[in-house]
């Protein structure tokens, strides 16, 4: 059954997440150079020093701005404070080309609002995001 408690104010939460992209996305772009790879998931697929400082920035600026809001991140997996509102994160969408220098990754931040999404992602090496949500 969905909730009777209502986003107020989007552009609110609009924002948070695009400074919040811009913020993760200089971090993902100075790490590049001195990144170590800190896991192997398959023979393809790794995780990066970076994922990991991205995520937490990205984890620690939402825990702080908004404490009572879920989250689910590809590492560090979910937090479910029972809340509407769930963060859905990829702190380097694409961490297989990141790790190779090509410029076909992103970072990935979804408001989601009793399941309904409000989809945010932030390409660094674009210099501006692709944001999509309600108002779109």
């Amino acid at each position: 059954m969905p909730s009777t408690d209502t986003i107020k104010d989007f552009s609110e939460y609009r924002k948070f997440a695009e400074e919040l992209a811009t913020r993760a996305g200089k971090l993902i772009l100075e790490g590049q150079k001195e990144l170590q790879i800190v896991k192997y998931k398959d023979l393809q697929d790794v995780t990066t020093s970076v994922d990991l400082a991205s995520e937490k920035l990205i984890i620690d600026a939402i825990s702080k701005t908004y404490p009572s809001h879920s989250v689910n991140s590809e590492e560090a997996g979910e937090t479910d404070k029972k809340s509407n509102y769930r963060w859905v994160i990829d702190p380097i969408d694409g961490t297989k080309t990141y790790v190779r220098n090509i410029p076909l990754y992103n970072i990935s931040l979804c408001l989601e609002f009793d399941g309904k999404p409000v989809a945010i992602p932030g390409g660094p090496d674009a210099g501006g995001h692709r944001v999509a949500g309600e108002d779109d």
